[in-house]
């Protein structure tokens, strides 16, 4: 639960930039650390990356790294195989 607040959090009060990349960076590092988290399911993965891809199409490919990154960092840190 205090992942989707945390989640929602971000999306209402967070404009991810379109220009500057080392500001993107900042915010797909909380993609990656969504992701990565023993804590989050996969239907709070799944809601981030489609909110996230509507909200800013423009970096849907980015979103998409950061959380196929942080998915294989999770299974190799804590073993869990497939989500």
């Amino acid at each position: 639960m205090i992942f989707f607040l945390a989640l929602q959090y971000y999306i209402n009060n967070f404009e991810i930039p379109k220009e500057d990349e080392l500001e993107l960076n900042k915010y797909m590092l909380f993609v990656f650390l969504v992701s990565s988290h023993r804590s989050a399911d996969a239907k709070l993965i799944a809601y981030m990356s489609i909110t996230l891809r509507k909200l800013y199409p423009h970096h849907s490919a980015r979103i998409e790294i950061e959380e196929q990154k942080g998915i294989e960092y999770r299974k190799k840190r804590y073993n869990l195989g497939n989500l």
